[in-house]
Formats: C-alpha cells, sequence, structure tokens
C-alpha cells in the first residue's frame, strides 16, 4: 500500500486562502479533501453569519452544538435580525466568544435584562456593536456598555 503524501500546512492554507478569494469558488467541499483542510475553510465559512429570524435561529442551534471551542470560534461577524427572544438559545449565543462586530436589527430581546448575559462572553473580543430598530432600555444598554469593556464603536439608529 502506497502511503499519503502530505504537504506542510502552510502550503495547504494558502490554497486555500487564494480559493477564498474567488467569489466562484465554494469552500466547503474542499473541507472534505483532507482533515488539514478543514479547519481553514471553516474560517472562511464561519467568518461572517447572518441570523435573519427565529427560524434560522433554530435550524442553527439543530445543526451546530453550542461549543466554543467549535465553529462558532472562527465568526467574527454576526447578525441578528427580527428575532423576538434568545430564549433557548442562550448558550449557543454565548459560544460566540471570538465575535469583533455584532449588528442586532428589528430585535425586541434586548428589553430582556437576560440578553446582556448572553453577550458578556463576546467581551474581550467585541469592537463594533450595532443597533437598529430595536427597542430597548437606557439600563440595558449600560450594562451591555458595562459587559463589553473592548468595545470602540456603538452605534445605534432609531427609525421614525
Amino acid at each position: 500500500m502506497e502511503r499519503m503524501r502530505t504537504f506542510p500546512q502552510e502550503l495547504v492554507d494558502m490554497v486555500i486562502d487564494e480559493l477564498a478569494g474567488h467569489p466562484i469558488h465554494r469552500l466547503s467541499p474542499y473541507s472534505l479533501i483532507s482533515r488539514a483542510w478543514v479547519t481553514r475553510t471553516q474560517q472562511y465559512h464561519f467568518k461572517w453569519i447572518y441570523f435573519g429570524g427565529l427560524d434560522e435561529l433554530e435550524m442553527w442551534c439543530r445543526k451546530i452544538a453550542p461549543d466554543p471551542a467549535g465553529v462558532s470560534r472562527h465568526t467574527r461577524q454576526l447578525v441578528l435580525a427580527n428575532i423576538s427572544t434568545l430564549e433557548g438559545f442562550e448558550a449557543h449565543m454565548r459560544a460566540f466568544t471570538r465575535v469583533e462586530d455584532l449588528e442586532i436589527t428589528g430585535c425586541h430581546f434586548l428589553l430582556s435584562p437576560s440578553a446582556v448575559e448572553c453577550f458578556a462572553p463576546m467581551g474581550f473580543s467585541l469592537v463594533q456593536l450595532e443597533i437598529n430598530k430595536s427597542p430597548t432600555t437606557s439600563h440595558i444598554i449600560t450594562s451591555l456598555l458595562a459587559a463589553l469593556p473592548q468595545l470602540k464603536d456603538f452605534i445605534t439608529k432609531i427609525s421614525k
């Protein structure tokens, strides 16, 4: 039996980086090539996550375990849109420990004080928080800011 040839991880990463730079390529199939390809393709695949409603959040929760060492660790940008509650999803939200940019749009869960607890694990990585068209209170905003010490940009947009 012939031994399979392995390539240095740096070379594998360079190939994946090049493939990711072209919009015609979808990286998911490349993660099946070998274990050496999995982490780098996941870094691109899960870098930006958009939950456009409760259904999408529920689907994520059915497929992905709430593990900070799992695929959630690759997420740098997280968008939560049109979500009424985070009840039942707290463990999943706490798994996004490396998010740098969080956008919350049209969400009513900010009225719950427990929402602050969900985002606290992002405190050491989150540098930008944007809240759009989401009802909240000054107390919750103050609590959020206190729980996110690395925050550099805080943007709110109120609709008229």
